[in-house]
């Protein structure tokens, strides 16, 4: 999305760019989350890497080619059923017609910011978007008189949280003067952002806060992942069934939820399991060790615990699909593993050398969790980078591994479909 920035701190703009999938230069999905004020996900951010330029005798724009991509995935619900997608949407894109995508009601358009001259007649544009059903966003541009007219019809305004607070709780008082508008925090890079945010009465935050290491390091995990860390060493030794279950008596709320993700959609088993004696009879030992990782990243706690969890899910996933493509199908197993372990260090609040001390992991996941070395550790990167637009310095991999970068775009949202369906 082309961020409106209220503190005037604009990214540069990139030109537009030839586009081909089998190119490794060619523009790659990139996405950032958004949450409410309290912390739980609205939905993502997606954009691509580069811009590329409309093609208005096809109406094709990168909006368009977004659309299409998340059409494949689902033409109701790409996401899910509580996820939006937060995409911008050009002047160019005021002028295609945007019926024929399903999705609409799922989608947030951030609408661009025009020549004073040209908002007027922009109008009628911008309300055949929401009659068919999208919703709309506007970035600093909302506190302009000039779009007073188009105000009605919009239900975000985008902000951004590093500037002069002062400023920003005038402008929030200001939006919400005149009816129901969330105004979402910009650029939360940091978790002192997000407080700072929260209090000034934001109703939203967008960018990666909860991924960073809290202030407080923690001594030792929480029971949940203690547990989680014991079920895990069980598993690996291959430890009787009747021992691992009586580790899992104590915590009667673990057992839940981990029969409760095993069961989802997302696993696909096929069958109702019910119970982990029952899930080493169907599935075997190393299967588990997959499984219990994916539940270890979703005992998280504290300050953005559930987007921390989500965007561990979505990278072993995504590492796990991509390893298949690389060629590294017999890898898959470890490359959720490693996934789920890379955001392991702020989980459990403690450094990484320490996490790795508690629980055994193979010589290449360490070497791709501590030196990103090896084809684990690039396929890492790969995902890494897809997460990092929000300062403006996404650049394409080294190295894709051999994957048409078109391929690695769905696999993403491959994987952000598949993280929702756990329900989570």
């Amino acid at each position: 999305m082309k961020t409106s920035n209220f503190s005037d701190t604009v990214g540069a703009v990139r030109s537009p760019a030839v586009l081909d999938a089998n190119d490794a230069a060619a523009p790659y999905l990139l996405r950032q989350p958004v949450s409410d004020r309290e912390q739980k996900l609205l939905g993502y951010e997606l954009r691509w890497s580069q811009a590329t330029a409309a093609d208005k005798s096809s109406g094709s724009s990168d909006l368009t080619r977004l659309l299409d991509r998340l059409n494949a995935i689902d033409p109701a619900r790409p996401l899910g059923d509580k996820a939006l997608v937060f995409a911008d949407c050009t002047d160019a894109d005021l002028a295609l017609d945007l019926q024929g995508f399903g999705l609409a009601d799922r989608v947030v358009l951030q609408l661009p910011k025009l020549a004073p001259a040209n908002i007027a007649a922009a109008l009628p544009r911008v309300q055949r978007l929401r009659d068919q059903g999208f919703h709309l966003a506007l970035g600093a541009q909302a506190l302009h008189p000039a779009y007073a007219s188009w105000m009605p019809l919009v239900e975000f305004v985008f902000l951004d949280a590093s500037a002069e607070p002062t400023k920003v709780a005038l402008a929030i008082k200001q939006l919400g003067q005149s009816r129901k508008i969330n105004v979402i925090a910009q650029r939360v890079v940091t978790r002192e952002l997000c407080t700072r945010a929260i209090e000034l009465g934001f109703g939203g935050l967008m960018g990666p806060y909860f991924a960073q290491m809290p202030a407080s390091v923690r001594s030792a995990a929480n029971p949940a992942q203690a547990t989680l860390i014991q079920l895990i060493a069980l598993v690996q030794r291959e430890a009787d069934v009747s021992q691992i279950e009586q580790v899992l008596r104590h915590d009667p709320a673990l057992s839940f939820k981990m029969l409760r993700y095993v069961n989802s959609a997302g696993f696909g088993t096929g069958r109702e399991i019910s119970s982990f004696g029952h899930a080493v009879m169907l599935m075997g030992y190393k299967p588990l060790v997959r499984w219990l990782t994916m539940v270890l990243a979703t005992v998280t706690d504290g300050s953005g615990a559930g987007m921390l969890s989500r965007m561990a899910v979505v990278r072993a996933r995504l590492l796990e699909l991509l390893a298949q493509d690389a060629g590294l199908a017999a890898e898959k197993d470890n490359a959720f593993i490693l996934g789920a372990f890379s955001l392991m260090d702020v989980m459990l609040r403690q450094p990484l050398d320490r996490v790795l001390k508690q629980v055994v992991l193979p010589e290449a996941v360490r070497d791709a969790l501590l030196h990103r070395a090896g084809s684990l550790g690039t396929l890492l990167r790969i995902a890494e980078n897809c997460e990092r637009w929000v300062t403006d310095t996404a650049t394409p991999p080294d190295d894709w591994m051999g994957m048409a970068v078109q391929s690695v775009t769905e696999r993403h949202l491959e994987a952000l479909a598949w993280s929702e369906s756990l329900g989570i």
